[in-house]
């Protein structure tokens, strides 16, 4: 997070804004959790398990839509020949 979502501070890097107070650990959490679903994809596109690879990146992508969530759900659908959401994925990351 590079700034707090209610005053657009930039984020201090605590569970409260600076600025406006506001209680920032929910998002944070959720970050956190996106982040272990993208280390979680990457780890089974490693081990070539690409069902499990999209089931990892749609939850990262479904969490914090990230340019990087986005890529490892896009390279997953097209293993997996889930072309439709791949494409999504593809307007997604150039939209």
């Amino acid at each position: 997070m590079d700034q707090c979502p209610v005053c657009n501070a930039r984020y201090s890097g605590t569970g409260e804004c600076r600025r406006c107070k506001a209680d920032l650990s929910l998002l944070l959490k959720v970050e956190a959790q996106a982040n272990a679903h993208l280390a979680e994809a990457a780890e089974a596109r490693a081990k070539g398990d690409y069902p499990e690879m999209l089931r990892h990146a749609r939850r990262a992508v479904s969490l914090k839509s990230s340019r990087k969530a986005l890529g490892l759900c896009c390279e997953a659908a097209v293993f997996t020949r889930d072309f439709s959401l791949a494409g999504w994925c593809m307007t997604q990351m150039n939209g």
